[in-house]
């Protein structure tokens, strides 16, 4: 698959309504408040008010806490289906007045050069085809002093018990059966570049960012060890902090 086709996947198949409301429902299992922490101590030194962007807002969990903490959030998608349940979810939560919220593609970021004092990722650099064009577009609409925080994850190949957790908590979260993904999604995995924290890391030092941290192993700082374990040991988050010169 070239970089077009993948992004067409994850846009009307990956990301589509019935895959949109079903990525949602991990919510309930998710701590909030291990997010919110690590989110505050990254964004240590941000002013209130200040302009953050998150490439890739999901279904808006980590957009509202970025406004919970005083930021002035645009937030933008690839997905409409994505967009709509934030939408919903930022208006429940009373949210939805300090985010601004459109459609667009984090490898070719509609804003200008050097617009937002922080940019914030969750878990979307393994879905881009062209992960090192998304933190050049990052470091290009960041003001200097300004830091970029990407959290992503590396795969990890679970043991047979593994997979029967997660398969099996998927389907009682989200309806989904095992083997609902499909035989297109092995096509488009082989197509993603899946980068680890070091290259992550190099890519940012690369398009002149700063790189000040680089963690491993997140789960037990945010949504704690039986998440991972329920989830089948299936995924390991990691989270990359680089600050562009002043």
């Amino acid at each position: 698959m070239n970089p077009e086709e993948v992004k067409h996947f994850m846009r009307f198949n990956r990301w589509n309504r019935s895959n949109a409301v079903a990525y949602d429902a991990y919510r309930r299992l998710s701590r909030r408040e291990g997010w919110k922490r690590l989110l505050a101590r990254s964004l240590k030194g941000i002013p209130a008010g200040a302009a953050i962007l998150e490439v890739g807002s999901g279904t808006g969990f980590i957009t509202a806490i970025l406004a919970e903490l005083g930021f002035s959030v645009q937030g933008i998608d690839l997905s409409e289906e994505m967009l709509a349940v934030a939408t919903a979810n930022l208006q429940k939560d009373g949210w939805a007045a300090k985010v601004n919220l459109s459609l667009g593609d984090a490898e070719s970021l509609n804003f200008d050069d050097h617009c937002f004092d922080a940019v914030v990722s969750r878990w979307v650099l393994w879905t881009l085809p062209r992960p090192q064009v998304a933190i050049c577009e990052m470091a290009r609409v960041l003001k200097p002093g300004g830091s970029v925080v990407l959290i992503d994850g590396s795969r990890l190949t679970p043991g047979a018990f593994g997979r029967i957790r997660a398969n099996l908590l998927n389907w009682i979260l989200t309806g989904r059966p095992p083997g609902w993904r499909g035989p297109d999604y092995a096509k488009v995995q082989d197509a993603l570049p899946h980068f680890t924290p070091d290259q992550t890391a190099a890519s940012m030092q690369a398009n002149g960012l700063d790189v000040r941290v680089v963690e491993q192993d997140l789960e037990s700082k945010t949504d704690g060890k039986l998440y991972f374990w329920l989830m089948g040991g299936t995924w390991s988050s990691y989270f990359v902090k680089g600050v562009k010169p002043a």
